[in-house]
């Protein structure tokens, strides 16, 4: 590309990853003066409007274990949580001799993939990590803390396809909360997400 081009992309590019799903309204070239070696000397620019879904990639990583205690599981999550999974599930599996294990599955960012494998490694029996870097199609969503007459609660918003709109509240802040006013946890919970369909900030 051109030095000009890199300097455009170093103040404009919030991440680099391949080129996500939308529909594409204009692409525009420029071209630099030409140079010896085989790349060229050109910056290509795609605009383009977001469709419905959203689009990122991810990092899948999996273990099999077959001597691993099910009561550590919480103090794993917690550690992989710590080090940047987005999700973390434990499944029950027969393995090989007819043993029954589980299969570990986190899910994150491609660029914590060594930091997520190595805390599996150092938290579990595994001996070995398999991984797989993969697209993933997310609905459009956004975290807003609405009043409530338990305090402010933290209320996911997200969009299905279709248009319609969907809310959920935060389980950690409904908890606190319910804790602190010594109410039924359901109670908070249909308090928030009442307060978030209405509109509340």
């Amino acid at each position: 590309m051109t030095p000009t081009g890199a300097a455009i992309l170093r103040v404009l590019v919030d991440e680099w990853r391949p080129l996500p799903a939308m529909t594409i309204e204009r692409i525009g070239h420029g071209a630099g003066n030409d140079r010896p070696g085989p790349m060229p000397n050109v910056l290509r620019a795609v605009l383009g409007r977001a469709s419905g879904l959203g689009a990122d990639r991810v990092v899948c990583l999996e273990t099999h274990l077959d001597d691993f205690v099910p009561e550590h599981f919480e103090h794993v999550l917690a550690r992989l949580t710590d080090a940047g999974a987005l999700d973390v599930s434990l499944q029950h599996i027969q393995m090989k001799k007819s043993r029954p294990g589980f299969l570990l599955r986190v899910v994150g960012p491609p660029h914590r993939r060594e930091e997520l494998a190595a805390r599996v490694l150092s938290e579990t029996t595994s001996l070995g990590v398999r991984i797989q870097e993969m697209d993933r199609l997310v609905l459009p969503r956004e975290v807003r803390r609405v009043k409530t007459p338990f305090g402010r609660i933290a209320v996911k918003f997200s969009q299905r396809p279709d248009g319609q709109g969907e809310v959920s509240a935060e389980f950690d802040d409904c908890r606190k909360a319910a804790e602190r006013a010594g109410v039924p946890l359901r109670d908070v919970i249909r308090a928030a997400e009442d307060a978030a369909r209405a509109g509340g900030d």
